[in-house]
Order: C-alpha cells, then sequence, then structure tokens
C-alpha cells in the first residue's frame, strides 16, 4: 500500500500477541492483493485494463467499497472520488518530464473521472466503465479499510489492546483512552496538537512531506478531481477523527480538498465525525478544531 504499517498489541500471552499480529499482517497483505492498482493481476488492475471494454466481475467484498466509494464521493460533493487515477496518471507523468500539463490534456482527462462514468452490477459483482479511459484508485480508502480489517482480525484473537500505524493514520482497539500528537507537517518533532482515540481512529491529509516541483514550483500530491489541479489553499493539514479508519482515511482527504471553510462544514455536518485542521504558510499554524472535540483536545500555547 506505499506506506509503512506498525501493529502494537498489549496482551499476556506472548505467543498468543505474536499469532494475532501475524495475522493482522497478512490481512494487509491480502488486501494489498485485492485493492493495488499497481498489481497488474490484481482485481482493481484488471478493471483499469479491461473495464472500459466490458465490466469485469470482481470480489463482492471490492465491489461493495466500490459502492461505499461512490457514496462518499456523493457525499462530498466530488471532493472524493476514486476515479482519479486518469489525473494520477497525469500529473505522475508531469512530474517526471518536469512540465506541466497542457490545457487540452487536462480537458480530455477531466472528462475520464466522475463516478457517474461506474457501471455497477451488484447481481453480478462486475465493475465497469462508460467513459474510455475511466479508472479507479483505492488510495484514499483502501488503507483505512485495510486497518479496519486487521483490527478486526485482532478482535478475533481476543486482543483487547492494540495500536494499528499505517503511514501515520492510527487504529486504537482500547477501552481505554491514548493520547495521540499531530505534528507540524513542517518539523515532525513539533507537536501542535493532541486528540484522544479510544476504539476509533485518526488520519491526516497534509502537504508538508508528500509534494513534487515542476519548474521550481512546489505542488501537493493531492490531486482535486473536480478541477484536475493539486489541491493549492492556505490549508496545510487536515486530521479527521472517526468511528472507523475507513471513514477518517476518506473524510480527510475529502476535507484537505475542501479546504478550511468547506471541509469544516462537511465535518460539522457528518455524525460521528470531528476534526483538526491546521491553516497557514509557516509557523505558527492556526489550529481550528470542531466543536466535538473542544473539550478533549489540546493545543500548544503558541496557537491559542
Amino acid at each position: 500500500m506505499g506506506t509503512f504499517v506498525e501493529i502494537e498489541v498489549a496482551c499476556e500471552h506472548q505467543p498468543q500477541a505474536a499469532d494475532a499480529i501475524e495475522a493482522a499482517f497478512s490481512e494487509f497483505r491480502r488486501l494489498e492483493g485485492l485493492l493495488s492498482k499497481f498489481i497488474p493481476d490484481s482485481p482493481v488492475g484488471q478493471v483499469n485494463r479491461f473495464g472500459s471494454g466490458h465490466p469485469v466481475e470482481v470480489p463482492r467484498e471490492m465491489f461493495d467499497l466500490t459502492e461505499r466509494a461512490v457514496r462518499f464521493s456523493e457525499k462530498t460533493s466530488g471532493a472524493f472520488d476514486i476515479t482519479v487515477n486518469p489525473l494520477m496518471e497525469l500529473w505522475g507523468t508531469a512530474e517526471m518530464k518536469g512540465i506541466l500539463p497542457r490545457d487540452e490534456e487536462m480537458v480530455s482527462t477531466l472528462a475520464k473521472v466522475d463516478t457517474q462514468h461506474l457501471l455497477l452490477s451488484a447481481e453480478d459483482s462486475t465493475i465497469g466503465f462508460k467513459a474510455p479511459g475511466c479508472q479507479i484508485d483505492f488510495g484514499a480508502i483502501g488503507k483505512g479499510y485495510a486497518m479496519d480489517r486487521a483490527v478486526e482480525v485482532l478482535k478475533r484473537y481476543e486482543v483487547t489492546h492494540a495500536l494499528v500505524n499505517a503511514g501515520g493514520a492510527i487504529s486504537c482497539l482500547d477501552e481505554y483512552p491514548s493520547a495521540i500528537g499531530i505534528r507540524n507537517p513542517l518539523d515532525a518533532e513539533d507537536l501542535l496538537a493532541s486528540v484522544t482515540l479510544q476504539n476509533n481512529s485518526v488520519a491526516t491529509s497534509a502537504s508538508g512531506e508528500r509534494f513534487f516541483r515542476i519548474g521550481g514550483d512546489r505542488y501537493s500530491h493531492v490531486i482535486d478531481p473536480r478541477t484536475g489541479n493539486p489541491v493549492h489553499h492556505h490549508l496545510v493539514s487536515a486530521t479527521v477523527i472517526a468511528d472507523t479508519a475507513e471513514l477518517a482515511d476518506v473524510f480527510s482527504t475529502a476535507v484537505f480538498v475542501l479546504g478550511l471553510n468547506r471541509g469544516m462544514d462537511l465535518i460539522e455536518a457528518t455524525e460521528g465525525l470531528e476534526a483538526v485542521l491546521l491553516r497557514g504558510y509557516s509557523s505558527p499554524f492556526e489550529v481550528h478544531i470542531s466543536s466535538g472535540l473542544k473539550e478533549t483536545s489540546r493545543t500548544t500555547p503558541t496557537n491559542f
């Protein structure tokens, strides 16, 4: 999944803990084979290769995830969209060549991006595309889904105290609260805020660590599916807390795309979500906290 995964388990019996951790890692590997667009023979790879010609039968698990992704796209007004892959490919090529996409390239690529292009058959468990060149990418939902499945595996081994960390997204399986720090996106040693996790998850989308340059200009790795361009605004980090890692993964991306005002409006309008948003071009950043977190979150004194 293009990131590191760490699993910490507190358990009285070491062999049980070791078996649980190995089983959870096996679940990550299984889902990598299911959802990775970089594996040509994966179901996603097959859909992207052949879906414009005919619907492709996929495992029910992947089909159900796709249906949820479509609903998330509707909920976020297109700020989250699994059909973003043509734009990811366009900007990946631009980065490699060091040349911005031409206007006509952007227009033709944007025409391939829209969940309305998906042909979904629940009866046959197939996925196809109405628009030639449309492709899917589970990058902003697959990691969160895999984390949730790994937590379920740990539960089957009767683990009750665990942390699953996948690229900085964290799921907490514990009846007792754990404090999780939110870092300065420009200085990993500087913690700007903290939130409490207790049998829930947190994920962050940010521009500080992952970006690329073309012609000396810096561009975010997060692409806005609505405009086709890398995200560019004052929001530098969007951290979302949710009951599941899947929700945290999806909505941290969507909020980062939407920006401070529309992103926080989405959080406040969606039951079960909370957020900490950082805005500014340099330290000290403004720290914006959703209403449900204001009594439990903490910020550093410089950000009051």
